[in-house]
């Protein structure tokens, strides 16, 4: 009887899996990021955000209000940058306006539309994410203004008058765009540059993402992202092993997609997995105290533990305390599959696991000692957060647990052998049940300031070993 386990070459664990995140905005997803800067804009309090007063000479002018009929925002992906166009109708501006010593008073200035290009440009510095709008491109053009001034006094020239208000009105909008748009960007960009943690089975790992590359074409924006994976509260611990599983790739794109498309190199998957290995958290030790801690079906592991050891040993007092002791020589592999009927899951590999059962008594008396190999295969889900972070749940299937077990106690082989490992395949089968929560509280970049739509899960045309999210955004 024989297990196959995944198997390939190692990864240094100590640098940042390179390219292991791509995301891709679409044109699909940029109208949507169009939405939310326009949300951006309209909830803003203009009068909040500007400098108080915003012109000093020859008048102070203050704007304290102001308001619209209707906002466009429009973005358009070329090389290099995106597009901005933004157009406002029926526009009116409550202005305070002071001369001299005179005391400032209130003044609306109406506008039929105001029209405001640019370019909005991202870009990675030092390994952070950034967007601006460049001032020296960004220009305004007022169309239909109006305004009375009669009742303030040493105002000047009409014409004079109307040129300053076309100013203090362009510095508001140029203002208000260059702060409000480049944010709704990064927000929708899922703070590429924002380090997180997760926890799972007591042991922290920190994910610090470094974007690498960014590129803006006409079908949207794409960027490469490198995760860098380590233990928190203190050094990695060392390793008998140089690394993990690893996949060479040589794809270098993102996912093509008019959404919002997400790539997960499953490299990144062991990295993390090699953490906890390295952690010495992955296998909890079965004694009474665990049992005791959770509920009913922890008492049928008991009960398989005690048929265990008599079948081990005929005339087993049922009444002595058991614990299973496991030992993972190696860390757990994974590696992204496609099912039959299609279907994305995974296929996690443990080899060499090592199980003894003793006595969890004082004398530790050991039962037996196998080694055993497992192969679980699951079907992958996507989970939204509550804070609108994407997370991996993996289900396994009835069947998808592929077990081996080979009794090493020398006193066993022979006739009890073939029963005792029958019923240690079954108590491994529900220690792998445990696997699936290994991907818990694995989030991927929280996508803030949209919401999710149909997501799907595929596989990287280009390299199969890259699970893609494809993601609707609204």
């Amino acid at each position: 009887e024989h297990v196959s386990v995944l198997h390939g070459g190692l990864r240094d664990p100590e640098p940042p899996v390179g390219g292991a995140l791509r995301i891709q905005l679409g044109t699909a997803a940029i109208d949507a990021l169009e939405q939310v800067a326009v949300r951006l804009i309209s909830e803003q309090d203009l009068a909040a955000l500007l400098p108080n007063p915003l012109l000093e000479q020859p008048a102070r002018i203050s704007v304290t209000n102001a308001n619209w009929d209707s906002l466009v925002v429009d973005l358009t992906p070329v090389a290099g940058k995106l597009d901005l166009t933004v157009a406002l109708v029926g526009v009116n501006i409550t202005v305070e306006i002071g001369v001299g010593q005179n005391p400032a008073l209130p003044a609306v200035v109406g506008v039929e539309r105001i029209n405001v290009t640019g370019a909005l440009v991202p870009r990675i510095v030092e390994g952070r994410l950034e967007a601006d709008i460049p001032e020296d491109q960004l220009e305004v053009e007022l169309v239909g203004l109006m305004v009375a001034l009669d009742e303030i006094d040493d105002f000047g020239d009409p014409n004079q008058e109307a040129n300053l208000l076309e100013q203090v009105i362009g510095a508001a909008l140029t203002f208000a765009i260059s702060d409000r748009i480049p944010g709704a960007l990064e927000g929708l960009l899922g703070r590429l540059d924002d380090p997180f943690e997760f926890s799972v089975l007591g042991a922290t790992l920190a994910i610090e993402l470094l974007p690498e590359v960014l590129v803006v074409s006409e079908r949207g924006l794409g960027v490469r992202i490198g995760v860098d994976v380590n233990l928190v509260g203190a050094p990695n611990p060392p390793s008998e092993l140089p690394g993990y599983l690893s996949t060479p790739s040589a794809w270098n794109g993102v996912p093509d997609t008019d959404q919002l498309g997400v790539a997960v190199d499953d490299d990144l998957l062991n990295a993390v997995l090699f953490q906890l290995w390295r952690s010495g958290v992955l296998l909890p030790v079965i004694d009474q105290a665990f049992i005791q801690s959770g509920g009913p079906e922890l008492n049928i592991l008991a009960n398989l533990l005690q048929t265990m050891a008599q079948d081990a040993e005929p005339g087993f007092d049922r009444n002595t305390p058991l614990a299973a002791v496991t030992r993972l020589p190696l860390p757990i592999a994974v590696r992204v599959r496609k099912g039959a009927d299609e279907r994305i899951g995974l296929e996690l590999g443990i080899a060499g696991l090592e199980l003894s059962l003793r006595t969890d008594d004082a004398a530790a008396r050991t039962i037996l000692d196998g080694s055993a190999t497992l192969l679980v295969a699951g079907d992958l889900g996507v989970t939204v957060g509550a804070n609108n972070d994407l997370g991996l749940v993996l289900e396994i299937p009835e069947g998808g647990f592929a077990t081996a077990f080979d009794v090493v106690t020398e006193a066993l082989r022979g006739a009890r052998e073939a029963a005792v490992e029958a019923r240690t395949e079954t108590l491994l089968d529900a220690i792998g049940a445990f696997v699936p929560g290994l991907l818990q509280g694995l989030a991927l970049p929280t996508i803030e300031l949209v919401q999710f739509g149909a997501i799907t899960v595929g596989t990287a045309p280009q390299d199969p070993n890259f699970l893609i999210l494809d993601v609707s955004v609204q």
